[in-house]
């Protein structure tokens, strides 16, 4: 399987890069599937005290890559959804529950990362790159990103629990304005409601990340493992049952005519440009 990320060792701080620079970071099953294994990796590393996801290039993430919705016959797909790897068109519904389970297990992963784990958005964030921001423990945003969450006009519900998380940190209203109508939020205004910790200029993302390993380095780890589990204990178990019920709605999405109309109405678009 192609390398889609990079991860590195600096010290007891460990950087996950989404690499994929010229898909803009989009989110590949694959890519998925290694960040995953890199976190769990991580998680049972003695030498590791805290995260950081960040991505290659000019964007952090543009969300999911649309190839996962509508190709399922290659062999490196179809491994990781637990396909076999040859042989006659899966049947979509399996196809649909498969990525299903995939999606919400990497979700899964996150909440129950016992690390720190840092976002270091170094450019504008689509889809899953907002959502997962709010499971995070700290995001440092460059101060120039844009965040969009364009889920309805693909199709798709919130996911990632962010519908409980955007109303939980910018209130109903300014989370119906991102998850319902896709509004791009600035970096100044995730600052404000909470979605991002600090903001930055691109060019001191290096200094942030040199403060984070010293951060990793001198923290005492079991000390800060046992307090990261304070904070995240009494919202596990709700966090599990929100993505359990999001990733519900997202089967129903991805077999509705609707959602294919919308993505091929999209990919139309791109087309044109």
């Amino acid at each position: 399987m192609k390398e889609s990320m990079n991860v590195c060792m600096h010290g007891a701080l460990c950087v996950i890069t989404f690499s994929r620079p010229e898909k803009k970071n989009a989110l590949s099953l694959e890519l998925l599937a290694q960040v995953k294994d890199a976190l769990e990796n991580a998680a049972s590393d003695p030498s590791c005290s805290i995260v950081a996801i960040t991505g290659q290039g000019a964007y952090f993430t543009s969300g999911n890559d649309l190839s996962n919705f509508l190709s399922s016959d290659q062999p490196a797909q179809r491994e990781l959804l637990g396909l076999p790897s040859s042989g006659a068109a899966p049947d979509l519904k399996d196809v649909a529950r498969r990525g299903r389970d995939f999606f919400s297990k990497f979700v899964d992963v996150i909440i129950d990362f016992p690390k720190v784990l840092v976002a270091v958005v170094n450019g504008p964030a689509v889809g899953l790159g907002v959502t997962m921001l709010p499971l995070m423990d700290m995001a440092i945003c460059v101060d120039d990103a844009m965040l969009w969450t364009p889920f309805v006009s693909l199709g798709l519900v919130p996911e990632a629990c962010s519908s409980y998380t955007f109303p939980q940190l910018m209130g109903p209203a300014k989370a119906s304005q991102m998850l319902l109508f896709g509004h791009k939020m600035t970096a100044r205004e995730a600052l404000a409601c909470g979605l991002v910790t600090k903001l930055v200029k691109k060019c001191e993302l290096q200094r942030e990340l040199d403060t984070l390993q010293h951060l990793a380095d001198t923290s005492p780890p079991q000390t800060l493992l046992a307090a990261k589990n304070l904070i995240k204990q009494h919202t596990r178990q709700r966090l599990h049952q929100v993505n359990q019920k999001e990733g519900e709605e997202l089967l129903k999405r991805w077999l509705s005519e609707e959602f294919f109309q919308c993505i091929y109405s999209n990919l139309a678009k791109k087309s044109k440009l």
